[in-house]
């Protein structure tokens, strides 16, 4: 303790954040990162296959799912995504000439 030029005893704080996010409660650490708690039914072999390569990567499986669903929705729009690139590029060239 310090008491910063006063007479007041001023605690020290590491420097960083006073609270790391590793160090909350799981469903704390869900809620603040922006995820939902919800319920689905999995076959049974999919469910292992995702628990096999959390395993082999040191991760939740939940996480290998997410991260799975993320990688099919990006790849799903990616068509669109270079759909509307080309669109866009052709009205600029249109309007260039």
């Amino acid at each position: 303790m310090s008491t910063n030029g006063t007479d007041v005893d001023v605690p020290e704080f590491p420097a960083g954040p006073l609270v790391r996010p590793e160090d909350l409660p799981e469903p704390v650490r869900s809620a603040a990162l922006g995820k939902r708690r919800i319920t689905i039914r999995i076959d049974a072999d999919v469910l292992e296959r995702f628990r096999e390569i959390a395993r082999a990567r040191g991760t939740a499986y939940q996480a290998e799912i997410n991260f799975a669903l993320r990688e099919y929705l990006r790849d799903e729009r990616l068509p669109e995504l270079i759909r509307q690139a080309v669109d866009a590029s052709f009205a600029e060239r249109d309007k260039a000439a």
